[in-house]
């Protein structure tokens, strides 16, 4: 496995693995149908109006397959956003989000930056317990929503990049070129 800068190229394969991930790991926790059709519409859109694709997307990756990736924002008052963490389904429990992560939080500190926070659907507990493993602070449940979709999350924050940069990732994986930022 490799972790490396998105290119523009990987973009098709990042929204088709998001929708996968989202339909196996969302339902019950999205209104009902939304996941059958309209996350296609919604994601599609969202993956060409962003100005920053590919920058700020890591992606890890098998041969010519992307099997996860990890994109993020840098809102203006705070630390850098996790805007998505997603694993292709089959490719679960391998340690690819670990390494996902820990190479964020690697190029983050290499950049200055002290700390990390991401949202995460209350009901998705296995996420929940994943950030927990790694450190993550959870603050209080709130109303939230995702892509127009009434939702409850919660916020979890690492205020040290370093000991998150520490954790031991996937022995496999090799890191690429950094973020852009």
């Amino acid at each position: 496995m490799i972790i490396r800068a998105a290119l523009d190229v990987d973009l098709d394969a990042i929204r088709v693995l998001q929708i996968a991930s989202w339909r196996r790991s969302y339902p019950g926790l999205v209104p009902e149908g939304y996941l059958d059709g309209q996350v296609e519409h919604d994601l599609a859109k969202v993956w060409r109006a962003r100005p920053d694709a590919p920058d700020n997307v890591l992606v890890a990756s098998e041969g010519d397959r992307i099997v996860g990736f990890l994109t993020l924002r840098f809102p203006l008052a705070d630390h850098p956003l996790v805007d998505n963490l997603h694993v292709a389904p089959l490719a679960k429990r391998r340690g690819i989000g670990r390494s996902l992560m820990v190479a964020a939080a690697r190029d983050l500190g290499e950049q200055g930056q002290v700390g990390l926070w991401l949202t995460v659907l209350e009901g998705n507990t296995a996420a929940r317990a994943f950030y927990q493993s790694l450190g993550g602070q959870e603050g209080p449940v709130f109303d939230d929503r995702m892509l127009g979709q009434p939702v409850r999350s919660v916020r979890v924050d690492w205020s040290d990049l370093a000991a998150l940069a520490a954790m031991a990732a996937e022995p496999s994986a090799t890191h690429g070129p950094a973020l852009r930022t």
